[in-house]
């Protein structure tokens, strides 16, 4: 099944699943000595010792709002993670009849089926028949 690419083809309850990704020890390494070169991401016991980052990550979660999922894990190297993508909601603009918003909740899975993450991602979508309609004008198309 392939995503749809115009907002009519989202249907609120519908989900999808994709991937099969294993996460590398050598990707999560250069990552973090690109962006992060924090030394809890870069030792193998990475960790150890980080009680100032561990406190601050607390105090965090207690930040967050109220829609976040804290039953998250970690990803590890070695683990082979897969989405679930569930259209939760879905309307059309009122002041741009061209679109429509799709309201998403994605989750992360290990290979156990430990969540690591989820999140709840909203997408505008062009209509179908405004995506035909510039078809047939910058093309000469009449449609049928």
């Amino acid at each position: 099944m392939t995503s749809p690419r115009f907002f009519e083809g989202f249907e609120v309850g519908m989900s999808q699943e994709y991937g099969d990704y294993l996460v590398t020890k050598e990707e999560i390494l250069e990552f973090a000595l690109n962006f992060d070169p924090q030394p809890f991401h870069l030792s193998e016991r990475g960790g150890e010792g980080n009680g100032l980052w561990r406190a601050l990550c607390i105090w965090f979660s207690y930040q967050r709002d109220s829609d976040a999922d804290d039953s998250g894990q970690y990803a590890y190297w070695g683990d082979r993670l897969r989405m679930k993508n569930t259209i939760i909601n879905k309307k059309e603009s009122r002041s741009r009849p061209d679109i429509g918003t799709v309201f998403m909740y994605n989750e992360i899975f290990n290979q156990n089926g430990e969540m690591v993450m989820s999140f709840k991602p909203i997408v505008m979508f062009k209509k179908k028949q405004s995506a035909d309609i510039f078809l047939s004008i910058s093309h000469g198309l009449e449609l049928g």
